[in-house]
């Protein structure tokens, strides 16, 4: 009778633990879920927060008005693939308009993440030259603590992936708030 129904029993205290995404529905208590947080709970583990020194999103907005057939390289989710970026088909923004997103700025080594769409894929940014980014998270790893490389590495693993997928909101278009992935369990 109860067929093909997946059914999680969990503790009142474990169900508090889980505040931070602030969701109580079935679909966040998967099995598949509580068996990732059974599995990290087993090693030594940090925080995001804790082993990085940057957590930010690229400019979240209309940018047209900038775009250009030459000047600075934008980054978009389309951009991003598990481990690496595909750059053929990007799209340049004015210097001044570059120089203006500081925060947005992406550096050689920082660890991109689509934000919406399809998230769920990290990506290392391996060139010297400063490029700028468009509602994408941007991290840096802090290298006394953890190897980015590492990093990239376990976000695009089962164990990351299916965090960014519990923690994501708006439905069909899912997406990733800086407050979740500061939340992400790094083994």
């Amino acid at each position: 009778m109860l067929e093909g129904l997946e059914i999680s029993e969990i503790t009142l205290q474990e169900l508090i633990r889980h505040t931070v995404s602030l969701r109580f529905d079935s679909e966040y208590f998967k099995k598949e879920y509580l068996a990732i947080d059974k599995l990290l709970s087993n090693n030594k583990r940090d925080r995001l927060a804790s082993i990085t020194t940057k957590i930010d999103v690229g400019f979240v907005g209309s940018m047209t008005a900038y775009y250009r057939e030459t000047g600075v390289t934008l980054i978009q989710t389309k951009n991003i693939g598990s481990f690496f970026i595909d750059d053929s088909d990007t799209i340049k923004i004015t210097d001044s308009f570059h120089k203006q997103l500081r925060k947005s700025q992406i550096h050689k080594g920082d660890i991109l993440i689509a934000r919406s769409g399809s998230f769920g894929k990290a990506a290392i940014y391996l060139n010297d030259e400063i490029i700028n980014s468009s509602d994408i998270i941007i991290i840096k790893a802090d290298e006394e603590l953890i190897n980015p490389f590492y990093l990239t590495a376990f976000l695009n693993s089962k164990c990351g992936i299916n965090q960014m997928i519990r923690f994501a909101s708006g439905g069909l278009q899912g997406h990733v708030n800086l407050t979740i992935i500061e939340e992400l369990i790094v083994p």
